[in-house]
């Protein structure tokens, strides 16, 4: 899509970081700043040996000099591959058991190397990145806005409730959650690591601009988090919401000329936390469409409007999306919260229909698609 090409140049003290965006076969793409652009880093990140390729869309190798790769272009998405995969295109099979044998094999390897990889980058920012607020990677209770922080600790339900905004009949909460400072510095500090030019994984099929928090080490931050989430989602979703224990966190942007709306979809998370940071915008707001499995709710036409501070909780089958920003600048944090044994449960009943049916019906959208 050419949304994915738009090239990212950030101005920062008359420094501009050009972003070259690489893509692997099968296991996803990074953007990253030009001086970054290595024959070494791109191999550790790629996770490729030595015979690594990076060929642009006509399929030309770009000639590596001195280690670099010159004059990249931030208008195309550039392809890293190692050279003997490059026939796996051409392969013929003699059955389609086969086929499939070698697909299933591909599939495997791929998601092994898609773990590689993102131990890669992690390690990569760790070692290059040097933050602009260090204290955000430690929750602490001066974070949350203080209704939020006295209902949490006082563990009583007339309380918990005096603080949450019932949205909609079907589930929709909103409640100031952190405090303006907090809020400010962590977009800060989305900016400083967006100005690094260091490796950035898209956070979702959907969203182009944005930062997957947990490569940047925020993973025990959010695992500090759930307990000052879990008495509010039990409250609220019962046994969806009790039984939580991992998540994905992420931030979105939205911008003129950049992600601008985000499609109608469903999220793959037990319960979604939505929550904005700012900055200034107009427009921008959530709308939702009522509950996946239940029917009934599809005609709901519910829009929420974000402030700053101010998060809102929801199923993650809850079909929702974002209707377009009309100026300004918007910065959600995004936390799919999850039970890892349900999940499990989930992917082998879809494994066995899969190897039953041996056709894909939604099951591929479920692993990849709705996102925020």
């Amino acid at each position: 899509s050419n949304r994915q090409n738009t090239s990212r140049q950030i101005m920062t003290d008359n420094r501009k970081v050009t972003y070259i965006t690489f893509q692997t076969l099968g296991c996803g793409s990074i953007r990253i700043a030009r001086n970054f652009a290595s024959k070494a880093y791109l191999q550790t990140l790629c996770q490729v040996g030595d015979d690594m390729l990076v060929v642009d869309t006509e399929g030309d190798e770009i000639p590596c000099e001195n280690g670099f790769y010159p004059n990249l272009d931030p208008e195309t998405v550039y392809t890293v591959i190692e050279e003997k995969n490059l026939g796996e295109q051409d392969l013929t099979f003699d059955s389609q058991e086969e086929k499939m044998k070698f697909v299933q094999e591909k599939m495997m390897e791929n998601h092994f190397r898609m773990q590689k990889m993102q131990e890669a980058r992690k390690q990569f920012i760790k070692e290059m990145y040097h933050p602009a607020h260090p204290h955000l990677w430690m929750l602490k209770e001066d974070m949350f806005a203080p209704s939020y922080l006295a209902a949490i600790k006082s563990n009583n339900p007339q309380q918990l409730t005096s603080i949450l905004k019932q949205e909609t009949p079907t589930g929709i909460y909103s409640f100031e959650m952190f405090s303006e400072k907090f809020c400010r510095e962590f977009i800060e500090e989305v900016e400083n690591f967006e100005q690094s030019g260091l490796p950035i994984m898209r956070p979702n099929s959907m969203n182009n601009y944005g930062v997957v928090l947990e490569e940047l080490g925020f993973g025990p931050f959010f695992d500090d988090l759930l307990p000052y989430v879990k008495p509010i989602s039990s409250m609220l979703y019962g046994n969806l919401g009790q039984n939580l224990d991992s998540h994905h966190a992420f931030i979105v942007q939205y911008k003129i000329g950049e992600d601008v709306d985000l499609d109608f979809h469903y999220d793959d998370s037990e319960v979604t936390l939505n929550v904005c940071f700012g900055k200034e915008f107009v427009g921008g707001s959530l709308y939702f469409r009522g509950l996946l499995e239940d029917p009934s709710t599809h005609g709901e036409q519910f829009e929420f409007n974000h402030k700053r501070g101010v998060a809102i909780l929801h199923i993650g089958k809850h079909r929702h999306g974002a209707n377009a920003i009309k100026s300004g600048e918007r910065y959600n944090l995004i936390v799919w919260w999850r039970d890892s044994k349900a999940k499990r449960l989930d992917q082998a009943k879809a494994r066995e229909t899969h190897n039953h049916a041996h056709d894909h019906h939604g099951h591929d959208h479920h692993e990849h698609g709705h996102k925020h």
